[in-house]
C-alpha cells in the first residue's frame, strides 16, 4: 500500500529544478544531501525500524462488552491511540466475508472458553484492506468462570505477500515454557490430610474437599505403585527425603499428566506424615516431545524465524537451544553449539562482548537493538542488532537472545540512499519519534509527527530550540550519559530514560541516536520509542511478585512499609502512608509510613495513633466518596487540617480506599509527586492497596492457625498430664491404703497384733499423701477452669510467712532443718491472701522435701519501689540446667523424689506460677545441681 507523504515547506521553481526528480528537501536543509550521508541515515533508520514487527494486545470486558486496544492495535486499525470500541464496532472492522467467522470464533471463546487463532482481513478506519492475525483466549477466575476474553493482534499483510512463515510473539513463547506452580500435599496414614490450591488444580479437582481422605497412591498408574511404595518405605525406615523424580498421575477427570515428585518425612498435627511436592511438568514434557517431533507451533516458529535466535544460561553461558537460522548464518551444526559457550565457539568478534551484554541486562532488565559483530565458523564477520530478555527455561535463568543480521540490509539500503524522497518518507511516516538535531548547538532542525504526538508540542514550538530549552531533560546527568557515548562512538542507545513532555508528565523512552554528516555539518539523528505504559505494567508485576515473596519472612508492619516503598517508586512520590479504618467507619489508625517518609521526609510522631475521620483533613473525601481522591493542589483546599510538628509539607497527594464487604478497611496514600497525579497513578496505587490487603488477610489467617495449633497442643498436654496423675499418682496411695487395710483386717481376725501399729502408720501416711494430692489436683483444676477468683485484700505478709513456717515446723524438725527469716517486722501488701499463702506453702514444702538433714532454709522479703519480692532458698540437692526448663511445663511431666523419698505431683510449682502471674508478677528459679535452689516471686506495687 503506497501513500504520498509530502515534506513541509515550499520550494521555488528554481529550487525544484535544482533538485533531482522525485525528491524533496526539508526547507531548513540548504542543498541536496550526498548519497553517503543518506546511506548512513537510512541504514540507521531501517535497522531500528525492525522493532515494529510485534503483536498488539486486546481484551474484552465481558460485563460491559468494551474492547481495550493497545497502541499497536489502534495503529493497525488506523484509529487514534487509546480508542476503546464496543465489541460490535470492533467486529465491524473485519471485512464482510470475515465477520461471521470472527463472530462465531469469539462467541465460542467467550461462552465455552475455546481459543482461536485466525488469519482474516479487516478494513481500517481509512478504508485500507489489510491482513491480520487475530488470536483470542478466555480468562477464567478461580471458580472457572470466564470473566474476560483477551488476545493478540498483528498486521501480517507483508508476510502474506511474501508468503513467509509467521512466528509467535515472545510473550507467547514465554507462556509455553515457563514453569508452573508447585502442588503440596500431606500424606498421613496413606490418606491425603492436606493439599494446597495448586495441588487441587494439578489433580483436576474443584476444591480441597474432593481430595481429603483419599489414598494418594490411587492417583498414580498401577504399574508405578511398586517403586513408589519402595521409596516411601525408605522414608519411613531411614527418615530420608525422596529427591525429585519424574512420574505421572491420573487426574480426577482421567487425564494423565507428567509431574515431578519429591517427598520428605513430616510431622503434621503431632503425627508422622509425608510432605509430597508435585510440580506439573506436563507442558514442559509436552513441549520437549513436540519440539523433538516438530509438532509444536513454537518449535516451527523458533526454527523458521527469520532472525537468529539462541537460548543460553546466564550462569555459565552454555547454549541450550538455537534455531535453524542461527546454524545457517554462523555455519555451525546444531550439535556443535548445544552445551558450548559463545567464548568456546569464538562467536563474538569481541571476546568480552557477552559479559558486557550481561551487565547491560542486569542494569536495564533487557537489551534492545545493541549493535554487535559476530564471527561465523569460517571466520566471516556479520554485523547485527542484538536484543535479549531473561527467561526461565528448565528451571534455570537464561538469556533469550536474537541477532538480526543487518549485513545484507545495509547493502540493500545502499540502493535506497540515492533517493532523498525515500529518506523523507521513512522520516515522517515512521511510528517512532524521530528528530534531527545540530550536534554543535543542540537545536532541533526537524521532527516527525510521531515526535509531535509524543511530546505535545507543535512543530513550530520546537524547531530552532534545544531539548534543554524545552526543559525536556529530567536531570543534566541523563543528558551527559547520552552525549558521552554518542560523541565517542558516533552512536548511542539509552534504554528507559525519562523525559518531561509539554504537559509536565514524565514519560519513559528508549532513545537511539547516531551522528551523521549533512553538507559538512554534523547532525544527530534520534529515534524514540515511548515505553511508558509497558514499563509501568512490567514494574507493577515485579512489585506484585516482590511483595508476595516479601511477606513470607517479614511481619505485617514490615509488609505495609515495603508496599508504601513500592507505591512511591511506581508513582514517583516522596511520601507514603497507610491507615486502618475501624468498622464504625469513623475512626482511623495510622499503621505505617514508608521508609523514606520516616527516615528522611517526615519526622512527625504519630505511628499507631488513633483519631476520628473529621480530624483527618482531606482524607475524609476518600471515605465519604468511597473512591480514590486526587488533590493536586493541596494547599488550596479549604478543609485541609493543620499539620503536626515536624510533619512534611504536603504539595499534592493521592488517596485510595480498600473496600471489603461494603466497608472501607484501609486507606493507602502517596504524596508530593513532582507533577500532577493521573488516573494511571490511581490504578497503580489501587492495585497495590488491594494486593497488600489480601496478602495481609492471608498472613493473619496463617498466624491465627499457628496460634490455635499451639494452644491445642497445650490443652492436649494438660489433659494427658491430668489423667496421668489420676491414673498413676492417685492410684498408688489408695493401693497402699487398701493393701495394708486388708492385712490389718486379717491379723485382727487372727488376733495377731504384732504389726498393727506399723500398718496403721503406713495407712495414715498413704492417706495423707492422697489427701495432699487431691488438694493439689483440685486447686490446679480450679485454676484451669477459672473457678478461683482473684480477691486482693490488705494484710501483713510477715504474719503470713510466720503462719506457714509454723505449719511446716514439724516436717522441718523431722529432718532437723532450720528456718532463717530475713524481712522487715511488718510487710503490708494488697494481694490475694489465699493465693499468696498457697505459693508460700508450696515453695517452703518443696524446700523441706529437697533439703538434706540439718539443712537451712532462708526466707527473704525485700520491699522495693516497684514491687515486693519474696524468695525461699535452700541448700539441698538443687536442679541441673536441663531440668529447670521442665519445671513449668505440664507436658514435660517433671517430678522427682525428695531426699527421704518424698513424692510430689509436679503441680505445685505450676499453681505458684499461675498465682504469681495473677498478681502481675513472675515466679523465678535459680539453681545449681548439688548446691541448692532459690525460688522467688514478686508482687508489683501497682497492684497494691
Amino acid at each position: 500500500m503506497k501513500k504520498e507523504i509530502k515534506l513541509p515547506g515550499k520550494h521555488s521553481t528554481k529550487e525544484q529544478n535544482n533538485t533531482e526528480a522525485g525528491s524533496s528537501i526539508p526547507k531548513n536543509i540548504k542543498s541536496p544531501i550526498s548519497s553517503d550521508n543518506i546511506l548512513s541515515l537510512n541504514t540507521f533508520l531501517l535497522s531500528i525500524a525492525g522493532k515494529v514487527s510485534g503483536f498488539g494486545g486486546w481484551s474484552v470486558d465481558i460485563s460491559s462488552q468494551t474492547v481495550f486496544w493497545s497502541d499497536e492495535v489502534c495503529e493497525i486499525h488506523e484509529m487514534p491511540r487509546g480508542h476503546s470500541p464496543k465489541l460490535t464496532e470492533g467486529i465491524n472492522f473485519y471485512a464482510p466475508e470475515c465477520r461471521d467467522i470472527i463472530s462465531k470464533a469469539y462467541l465460542d471463546c467467550e461462552k465455552n472458553g475455546i481459543p482461536y487463532d485466525l488469519e482474516l482481513q479487516i478494513i481500517t478506519a481509512k478504508g485500507n484492506r489489510i491482513w491480520v492475525r487475530a488470536i483470542g483466549e478466555a480468562v477464567k477466575d478461580k471458580k472457572g468462570k470466564i470473566i474476560q476474553v483477551q488476545g493478540a493482534f498483528k498486521d501480517i499483510t507483508l508476510q502474506k505477500q511474501s508468503e513467509m512463515d509467521l512466528f509467535e510473539s515472545e510473550d507467547k513463547y514465554r507462556s509455553l515454557v515457563e514453569a508452573s506452580l508447585d502442588g503440596i500435599m500431606i500424606d498421613q496414614d496413606d490418606k491425603i490430610a492436606y493439599i494446597n490450591p495448586a495441588g487441587v488444580s494439578i489433580f483436576g479437582a474443584s476444591s480441597e474437599e474432593e481430595l481429603i481422605g483419599k489414598n494418594p497412591f490411587t492417583f498414580f498408574p498401577e504399574e508405578n505403585h511398586k517403586h513408589i511404595f519402595k521409596k516411601m518405605e525408605l522414608i519411613r525406615t531411614e527418615g530420608k527425603s525422596l529427591p525429585s523424580n519424574e512420574d505421572q498421575i491420573i487426574r480426577l477427570d482421567g487425564k494423565v499428566i507428567d509431574v515431578e515428585v519429591s517427598a520428605a518425612p513430616f510431622m503434621y498435627r503431632g503425627k508422622k506424615a509425608f510432605q509430597v511436592v508435585f510440580k506439573d511438568i506436563s507442558k514442559r514434557k509436552s513441549a520437549e516431545r513436540e519440539l523433538i517431533n516438530s509438532e509444536e507451533r513454537f518449535r516451527k516458529a523458533f526454527h523458521s524465524h527469520p532472525g537468529i535466535i539462541g537460548i543460553s544460561t546466564i550462569s555459565d553461558g552454555k547454549y541450550l537451544d538455537v534455531n535453524d537460522n542461527f546454524c545457517k548464518l554462523l555455519e555451525y551444526k546444531r550439535g556443535e553449539v548445544i552445551g558450548h559457550t559463545s567464548k568456546e565457539l569464538n562467536i563474538f568478534f569481541n571476546s568480552d562482548e557477552r559479559d558486557s551484554l550481561i551487565d547491560i541486562m542486569n542494569k536495564n532488565g533487557n537489551i534492545v537493538n545493541f549493535e554487535v559483530q559476530a564471527r561465523t565458523k569460517s571466520g566471516k564477520i556479520k554485523t547485527g542488532l542484538f536484543s535479549a530478555e531473561k527467561i526461565f527455561m528448565e528451571g534455570e535463568l537464561c538469556l533469550l537472545g536474537q541477532f538480526n543480521d543487518i549485513t545484507e540490509i545495509r547493502k540493500y539500503i545502499d540502493e535506497l540512499r540515492v533517493s532523498e524522497e525515500r529518506f523523507s518518507r521513512v522520516f515522517h511516516s515512521s511510528p517512532y519519534a524521530i528528530t534531527l538535531t545540530e550536534l554543535e548547538t543542540g537545536k532541533l532542525i526537524d521532527v516527525n509527527e510521531s515526535f509531535v504526538r509524543f511530546t505535545g508540542y507543535t512543530k513550530d514550538e520546537m524547531i530552532g530550540k534545544s531539548t534543554v530549552e524545552l526543559n525536556m531533560w529530567i536531570n543534566q546527568g541523563d543528558r551527559e550519559r547520552t552525549m558521552k557515548p554518542l560523541k565517542e562512538n558516533g552512536f548511542a542507545h539509552i534504554p528507559e530514560i525519562c523525559f518531561r513532555v509539554k504537559s509536565g508528565e514524565i514519560r519513559t523512552w528508549d532513545l537511539s541516536m547516531e551522528i551523521i554528516e549533512i553538507e559538512g555539518k554534523k547532525m544527530i539523528i534520534g529515534m524514540i520509542d515511548d515505553i511508558t505504559e509497558s514499563k509501568r505494567d512490567r514494574d507493577i508485576i515485579v512489585s506484585k511478585l516482590h511483595l508476595s515473596e516479601y511477606v513470607h519472612n517479614h511481619s505485617l508492619d514490615d509488609l505495609l512499609e515495603e508496599t508504601l516503598n513500592e507505591a512511591e517508586k511506581l508513582t514517583g512520590s516522596l511520601i507514603g502512608f497507610y491507615h486502618f479504618v475501624n468498622d464504625d467507619q469513623q475512626h482511623l489508625t495510622l499503621q505505617n509510613w514508608s521508609t523514606r517518609t520516616k527516615s528522611v521526609f517526615c519526622k512527625a510522631e504519630g505511628k499507631g495513633s488513633h483519631y476520628t475521620i473529621d480530624k483527618a483533613g482531606v482524607w475524609v473525601d476518600c471515605v465519604n466518596t468511597r473512591k480514590p481522591v486526587i488533590h493536586n493542589d493541596y494547599m488550596s483546599l479549604r478543609h485541609r487540617k493543620g499539620l503536626p510538628p515536624n510533619h512534611a509539607e504536603v504539595i499534592r497527594e493521592l488517596v485510595v480506599p480498600v473496600i471489603r464487604n461494603g466497608k472501607i478497611k484501609a486507606i493507602l496514600g502517596v504524596g508530593n509527586k513532582p507533577i500532577y497525579y493521573t488516573q494511571k497513578d490511581v490504578e497503580t496505587v489501587s492495585f497495590l492497596a488491594d494486593l497488600v490487603w489480601d496478602i495481609t488477610e492471608r498472613k493473619k489467617i496463617d498466624e491465627e492457625l499457628k496460634e490455635n495449633e499451639s494452644k491445642l497442643k497445650e490443652i492436649v498436654a494438660t489433659k494427658d498430664k491430668f489423667f496421668n496423675i489420676i491414673a498413676h499418682d492417685l492410684r498408688s496411695p489408695f493401693n497402699s491404703i487398701l493393701g495394708f487395710s486388708d492385712l490389718l483386717e486379717e491379723q485382727m481376725k487372727e488376733k495377731n497384733y504384732a504389726d498393727i501399729e506399723e500398718y496403721s502408720k503406713l495407712i495414715h501416711s498413704a492417706s495423707k499423701r492422697a489427701v495432699n494430692l487431691l488438694a493439689n489436683l483440685l486447686e490446679w483444676a480450679r485454676t484451669q477452669t477459672g473457678m478461683i477468683k482473684f480477691s486482693p485484700e490488705y494484710f501483713d505478709l510477715a504474719v503470713q510467712v510466720k503462719e506457714v513456717t509454723d505449719l511446716f515446723s514439724v516436717n522441718a524438725n523431722q529432718k532437723s532443718i532450720m528456718f532463717l527469716k530475713d524481712m522487715p517486722a511488718n510487710v503490708p501488701v494488697i494481694a490475694d491472701k489465699s493465693m499468696i499463702s498457697n505459693i508460700l506453702r508450696n515453695l517452703i514444702s518443696n524446700a523441706i522435701k529437697f533439703s538434706h538433714l540439718n539443712g537451712t532454709i532462708i526466707i527473704k522479703v525485700e520491699v522495693n519501689q516497684k514491687d515486693t519480692v519474696v524468695s525461699v532458698k535452700d541448700n539441698g540437692v538443687g536442679i541441673d540446667a536441663e531440668n529447670i526448663r521442665k519445671l513449668f511445663r505440664l507436658d514435660m511431666n517433671f517430678t522427682t523424689l525428695g531426699t527421704q523419698k518424698e513424692k510430689g505431683t509436679g503441680l505445685g510449682l505450676l499453681i505458684c506460677k499461675e498465682f504469681a502471674e495473677k498478681h502481675g508478677g513472675k515466679l523465678k528459679v535459680e539453681s545449681v545441681a548439688g548446691s541448692g535452689s532459690t525460688f522467688s516471686f514478686n508482687i508489683p506495687i501497682k497492684n497494691q
